[in-house]
């Protein structure tokens, strides 16, 4: 079975969809066989989007990839600055000399 990425619309789907099959008292089991998704997904969206509506999911999957972007952003940026740190600290050592 090939692995799928899901959209943040279908996932909320897919939770909307559960707890719907939840209330009338359908196990995790058969409900992530009708989800056609695996029991540890199906528990990983339940906890990390569980009580948020699609726009809201969608929302919050932007600003992890937004915030994730200026992770690496700040990354790239302290380690130019830690290099630039190293030359000067170099290059008033050979001064010195």
């Amino acid at each position: 079975m090939t692995p799928h990425q899901y959209s943040p619309d279908e996932i909320a789907l897919k939770l909307a969809r559960a707890r719907r099959l939840e209330a009338d008292g359908v196990s995790t089991r058969q409900l992530c066989q009708v989800l056609g998704v695996a029991e540890l997904t199906y528990l990983r969206w339940k906890r990390r989007y569980g009580a948020l509506d699609s726009d809201a999911v969608t929302r919050l999957v932007s600003l992890e990839k937004e915030n994730a972007r200026l992770r690496a952003v700040i990354a790239r940026m302290e380690d130019a600055l830690g290099m630039r740190s190293m030359v000067a600290r170099h290059a008033d050592e050979v001064e010195a000399c």
